[in-house]
């Protein structure tokens, strides 16, 4: 389903249910950014001016060149959309080790991922930004040192990754290279959705530490689905992120199970009985890419599409998959008569495609007190 038909099927939906100057509940999966329709223009000269999670608006005044983030997920999307080299700051540890170069950046994090404000600030960033992991609290108190600061959104679906994308791009002076990823993540999931469409889904159970799984309102969840599983926390009530039992799990009988590298196959009968071990379709995902809502979400979405349904998705390229016409920033005239535009990369290759090795590569949650080792590559 299309970003266009999604927007206007929404806006459908809320003028019918008579809530549209209200909006829609705010729950995590509609809480993110939104986005442009495909191919419009966006306004991307400086000063930029936008609204962020704490309902603060937000004004970047020129274009940054000394960029500090906060966590991972922010860091993938700064590195997807060719804006490595303006990271000065960043969490520099094994949540972001796959990102080349990320080593020779300052390290603002300390070991459980929370933030090292002297260090940031003495970094003197034009912008911070901070995924939601982050708490407001900090945030304001960043602010009170006199740093510009952008709290993003939670992320509960893969539109809401689209969106950080773009979002991110207009913020550090990227935009149009950010709609170019963006519109490639669009294109790669609506070819797997168009692939997968009418197949039987298979039972999944997404196996995260601590006994806690992935449910509807998380953008993991949207991945399992939209690859064409039928993720089983749904059949126990589960929302965003909570631990599931292992009576569900029996019931349920998962047909595939969902690891990351760094997450042992729960060894308890309702796992080890179960069909998916049985037939040895156990399918393990690089934790960064499932864990962050960024761009490379769609690297573990093909591989589990290509799992679940490898009849189905056996004729789809990834590698040139139809993308939609992206949004460019418009021009704009001086005051002299010239014309101004957004400075971006000439480049036009995304970075996001899904193929394989040789493609261009482009949860932890607070509510999960006890698995520690998550925290640091969570959104």
């Amino acid at each position: 389903m299309t970003r266009a038909f999604r927007n206007g099927l929404m806006v459908v939906c809320l003028l019918i249910a008579g809530i549209a100057a209200g909006g829609p509940p705010a729950t995590a999966a509609s809480q993110g950014d939104t986005v442009p329709a495909m191919g419009e223009t966006v306004d991307c000269t400086f000063p930029v001016s936008v609204e962020d999670a704490t309902g603060t608006t937000v004004t970047v005044d020129q274009e940054p060149q000394r960029v500090v983030v906060l966590a991972p997920s922010a860091a993938q999307t700064m590195w997807e959309i060719g804006a490595a080299e303006k990271v000065v700051g960043m969490p520099v540890n094994a949540y972001t080790s796959y990102l080349n170069g990320s080593e020779s950046r300052e390290n603002v994090v300390v070991s459980t991922g929370k933030p090292k404000p002297e260090v940031i600030v003495g970094l003197q960033p034009d912008i911070v930004l901070a995924p939601n992991l982050v708490d407001n609290e900090t945030v304001e108190s960043l602010r009170d040192k006199g740093l510009t600061v952008y709290r993003y959104r939670p992320s509960g679906t893969l539109e809401d990754v689209y969106a950080k994308t773009e979002r991110t791009g207009l913020l550090v002076g990227e935009y149009e290279q950010a709609a170019r990823v963006s519109a490639q993540m669009e294109g790669e999931v609506d070819a797997i959705e168009r692939a997968v469409e009418g197949e039987d889904r298979p039972r999944v159970y997404y196996a995260m530490s601590g006994g806690y799984t992935a449910g509807p309102g998380s953008f993991i969840h949207e991945i399992i689905t939209t690859a064409g599983g039928h993720n089983i926390a749904a059949e126990a009530n589960i929302t965003f992120y909570e631990a599931i039992s292992t009576e569900v799990i029996a019931e349920q009988d998962p047909e595939y199970i969902v690891v990351t590298e760094d997450v042992p196959l729960p060894d308890n009968a309702a796992v080890q009985n179960s069909t998916a071990v049985q037939e040895d379709q156990v399918i393990t995902v690089d934790s960064n890419y499932i864990s962050q809502p960024g761009p490379r979400n769609t690297v573990t979405l093909a591989t589990l599409a290509q799992a679940f349904h490898p009849e189905a998705t056996a004729n789809v390229d990834f590698d040139a998959v139809e993308t939609p016409t992206p949004s460019s920033c418009s021009m704009q005239t001086t005051a002299d008569g010239s014309v101004a535009t957004q400075a971006v990369t000439t480049d036009s290759t995304p970075t996001t495609a899904v193929g394989g090795p040789g493609f261009g590569v482009s949860v932890a949650l607070a509510a999960v007190l006890g698995a520690a080792l998550l925290v640091g590559r969570r959104s």
